[in-house]
C-alpha cells in the first residue's frame, strides 16, 4: 500500500564509466536513507540495467529527450522528464516521491501514509543560509505562487492521475506554457510543470489544496559546498543534522559517496 518512488536517468554508465553525478550511487544511497527512517519499501524507475537489493522493485523506463545544467560550474545532463509519469509508474497506492540528492534524516514523512490528503507538495522553502531569493515563492515576479516537485506525496485516485496527466501535458507543450506564464528560462523544470498544473485545477485562483508537507523544504544551492551530509557551506557552514535536506551539489554528493 505505501512506498517511496526514485528516479534515476542518465546515460549509460558503460559510456560514461565515471559519471559527474552518478543517479544511481544517489538513488541507492537514498533507499537506505528511507530504509532507515521511514521504513517503508523503495521503487526505482530507471533506464540503466541495475542489479541492486536497496530496492523493492526496479521499473525500467527509456531516456528521453536531454539538457543540461551547470552544478558547481560543471556542465552536467539533466534528465528530469518523467516525473509526470510517477502515478503511472508506482507500484504502491499510497506514494511518497523523492529526489536522489534529498536526504532523508528523520521519521517526520511517515507521517503522510496518515494522512486523508490524496496531494502533499512544498511550497515553504527555507535555504540553509537563509539567502534572499525571489524566485522561491513564485514562478516570475507577480507570478503564481511556486511549488517543488522535489518532495510530493499521493494517493491514486481519479483527481491525481488528473493532475498528472496534466503536468505531462504541460511537459509536452513546455513552450507554450513557458510564454502563457511569462517564463523565461526555456529548460523544462517540474517545479514549474506542477506549479502551472496547480492553478489550473485550482481554477486559476489562490488555493488551499494541495495542503503542504509537515516539514518544510530545507535546501542549500548548487554551488554550496558539501563538507559530508551534515554539514553544509554556503555563505557560512550549516550543521544540518538529523534535518531533512535536498543537497543540490550532485556534483559533490556524488563524490562524496564515491570517497
Amino acid at each position: 500500500m505505501n512506498g517511496v518512488l526514485l528516479f534515476a536517468v542518465q546515460e549509460d554508465i558503460v559510456n560514461f564509466s565515471k559519471p559527474k553525478v552518478n543517479y544511481i550511487e544517489l538513488a541507492e544511497y537514498c533507499a537506505t536513507q528511507v530504509d532507515k527512517h521511514l521504513d517503508v519499501p523503495v521503487s526505482l524507475v530507471t533506464n540503466i540495467s541495475i542489479n541492486s537489493k536497496k530496492f523493492d522493485k526496479i521499473i525500467k523506463c527509456n531516456l528521453h529527450s536531454r539538457q543540461t545544467k551547470k552544478i558547481a560550474g560543471e556542465k552536467i545532463l539533466w534528465l528530469n522528464f518523467d516525473r509526470c509519469k510517477s502515478w503511472k509508474f508506482t507500484p504502491y497506492k499510497n506514494t511518497l516521491v523523492l529526489d536522489t540528492d534529498f536526504i532523508v534524516k528523520n521519521n517526520t514523512l511517515k507521517n503522510v501514509f496518515d494522512c486523508s490528503n490524496d496531494l502533499l507538495i512544498n511550497k515553504t522553502y527555507v535555504d540553509i543560509n537563509d539567502r534572499s531569493d525571489n524566485t522561491v515563492e513564485r514562478l516570475v515576479p507577480h507570478g503564481i505562487d511556486m511549488y517543488w516537485a522535489t518532495v510530493f506525496y499521493f494517493t491514486k485516485n481519479k483527481k491525481t492521475k488528473t493532475f498528472f496527466d496534466l503536468v505531462e501535458h504541460i511537459q509536452n507543450n513546455w513552450y507554450y506554457y513557458r510564454m502563457l506564464y511569462s517564463i523565461s528560462n526555456r529548460k523544462f523544470r517540474n517545479d514549474f510543470a506542477f506549479s502551472i498544473a496547480i492553478h489550473i485545477l485550482s481554477g486559476y485562483t489562490s488555493t488551499d489544496w494541495p495542503c503542504e508537507l509537515p516539514d518544510p523544504l530545507i535546501s542549500s544551492f548548487d554551488n554550496d559546498q558539501v563538507f559530508n551530509i551534515d554539514n553544509l557551506q554556503g555563505d557560512f557552514l550549516v550543521n544540518t543534522k538529523n534535518m531533512n535536506t535536498h543537497i543540490m551539489n550532485k556534483v559533490a554528493l556524488t563524490e562524496l559517496l564515491n570517497a
